[in-house]
């Protein structure tokens, strides 16, 4: 495996498979649900705050499940009515 290259479990398709679904529970464990599970809370009635922790030994791959969940949070709370601007003013 090509540490290099990009995986297709990470793809646009798999993101929006993600942000279409109303539980991340309803689909495989992946690092999308995390970052929607966050949203949920977000969003939701009683509007608590989140933060995600990510952990693990040197090189197993903190940095990039980081930018994974921020990636996938980012283009969710964009296409999101209100967008980021509504979850600021939570």
């Amino acid at each position: 495996v090509n540490p290099f290259q990009s995986l297709p479990i990470y793809s646009e398709a798999t993101m929006q498979r993600y942000m279409d679904a109303h539980d991340a529970m309803e689909l495989e464990p992946h690092i999308f649900a995390v970052g929607h599970d966050a949203l949920r809370g977000l969003r939701s009635s009683q509007q608590r705050n989140q933060a995600v922790l990510i952990s693990g030994e040197s090189g197993a791959g903190k940095t990039e499940s980081t930018k994974l969940v921020l990636s996938f949070m980012s283009e969710a709370l964009t296409g999101a009515s209100g967008g980021v601007r509504g979850i600021q003013d939570k």
